[in-house]
């Protein structure tokens, strides 16, 4: 009697599938968070994209540009440096009317020695200036550099 039961525990395989169906489950699941992490960080990164270009996408459809003005007293510098002192806001109109005084090569020349900088991910100071330079570049019709990052883009290597 104790061997026919045996037997039959050996012979008997419908456990088998529920096993294999364990293994493929397991392994799609790993792939799935293989790919993943692997472009998790190009998604960030375009999100970000997709909205700096809504906002202004926005902002030009409801025929708001910001106003100087609202630059100067808005502008946040992701510089220590440019936080403390007097105060962001000296800072931010300091800059601007330095860089107001440029001639359009002087201009064109700071703004990409400052963008080449802030591109490293390591010069704040470079990124808080980038914002100015870019700022009057626009204001005077000057267009950005095709191919390179807009200033805001740019200030998110701070964050």
């Amino acid at each position: 009697m104790l061997n026919g039961v045996f037997r039959r525990f050996k012979a008997d395989e419908s456990g088998a599938v529920t096993t294999d169906w364990v293994v493929i489950t397991a392994a799609v699941v790993g792939l799935g968070l293989v790919v993943a992490t692997s472009i998790g960080g190009s998604t960030t990164e375009a999100a970000a994209g997709v909205a700096t270009s809504v906002d202004s996408t926005v902002a030009t459809a409801l025929g708001h540009e910001q106003t100087t003005e609202e630059f100067l007293a808005s502008y946040n510098p992701v510089s220590s440096r440019h936080r403390g002192g007097s105060g962001p806001d000296s800072w931010v109109r300091g800059s601007y009317e330095y860089t107001s005084r440029m001639s359009d090569s002087q201009l064109a020349a700071s703004y990409a020695r400052n963008y080449s900088k802030a591109m490293t991910g390591t010069n704040a100071v470079a990124a808080d200036r980038l914002a100015v330079r870019e700022r009057v570049m626009k204001e005077r019709g000057m267009s950005v550099p095709s191919g390179n990052k807009s200033a805001a883009e740019v200030r998110k290597l701070y964050a």
